[in-house]
């Protein structure tokens, strides 16, 4: 799941910067995490937080990007929150 969610993640960065919405070339490295907390959801993950510096953008304003691209896809997302 863990791998799906970084293939799906990969791929709204890539829409972002065809889109103009993001301008990194290169995104550091980041993870994909089971968050300690039930109530935190299934799946985390910190890629916003680590594209912030790059971007020269909050990384509540780079998850909000990822977040839309992941839930306007076809794929097994259900729900995207930015916490």
């Amino acid at each position: 799941m863990k791998a799906r969610l970084r293939g799906l993640l990969d791929r709204a960065l890539e829409e972002a910067r065809t889109g103009g919405s993001l301008q990194s070339t290169e995104v550091p490295p980041y993870v994909v995490e089971i968050p300690r907390e039930e109530g935190h959801g299934d799946l985390a993950t910190n890629v916003a937080m680590v594209l912030a510096k790059a971007e020269r953008k909050a990384p509540r304003a780079i998850a909000e990007i990822l977040a839309a691209a992941l839930a306007s896809g076809d794929g097994p997302i259900a729900k995207v929150e930015v916490a």
